[in-house]
C-alpha cells in the first residue's frame, strides 16, 4: 500500500512505530527519519503517554528509551508485556545506560533488541525492519532476542520471543 500526499505518491507504507523518548529532539529526529523511510510514526514523551499510545495506536514496533521522566522504561516494558493489546509487539530499547547493566535486564524483560545511544540511523532502521519482517537484517544482527534465539517460544508453527 502506498501513501499519497498532495505532492503525489510517497514511499510504500511499512507499518506503525511508536517512539517513546523523553528527549524532544530525539523524538522529532527519529520521527522524521522513520517517516522518510515509509513508517507511520507515533511519539510519546513519557511512560504514561507511551503506555496509552501503545494500547490505543497498536503499533507494529515500539522504540523505547529507558530514561523517562515518570517511570523507568523497564517498568513500561513490563506493562507492555502484560497487556493483551500490545504484549506481542516487538520492543527495541535505546538507551545511554551502561550496557553491562541494562542489556540483560531489557532482553530478559521482553525486549527484542537493545541499542546503545547514540544509535546510528541505519542501525535503527535495520532493527525495525528485522522485527517487522521486511528488509535485510544485515551484518549487525544478533541471535540474542531474535527468532533464532533458543529462548524463543515456538508453538503451532509460529515463534515468539
Amino acid at each position: 500500500m502506498e501513501r499519497t500526499t498532495q505532492e503525489g505518491p510517497t514511499r510504500p507504507y511499512r507499518g506503525r512505530v511508536l517512539v517513546v523518548d523523553d528527549d524532544l529532539d530525539t523524538r522529532r529526529g527519529t520521527e522524521i527519519r522513520l517517516g522518510a523511510s515509509g513508517y507511520d510514526v507515533v511519539t510519546a514523551g513519557s511512560a504514561g503517554e507511551g503506555f496509552y499510545k501503545a494500547r490505543r495506536e497498536r503499533p507494529d514496533t515500539i522504540v523505547l528509551d529507558l530514561g523517562l521522566p515518570d517511570a523507568d522504561g523497564l517498568d513500561l516494558l513490563a506493562a507492555i508485556r502484560t497487556t493483551p493489546a500490545c504484549r506481542s509487539c516487538p520492543v527495541i530499547v535505546t538507551t545511554s545506560r551502561d550496557p553491562r547493566e541494562a542489556k540483560l535486564s531489557c532482553l530478559s524483560g521482553g525486549a527484542q533488541s537493545y541499542l546503545q545511544k547514540p544509535v546510528e540511523n541505519g542501525r535503527l532502521l535495520q532493527e525495525i525492519a528485522r522485527w517487522m519482517g521486511h528488509g535485510d537484517v544485515g551484518p549487525h544482527s544478533s541471535r540474542i532476542g531474535s527468532r533464532d534465539d533458543p529462548r524463543c517460544v515456538r508453538a503451532a508453527g509460529a515463534s515468539r520471543c
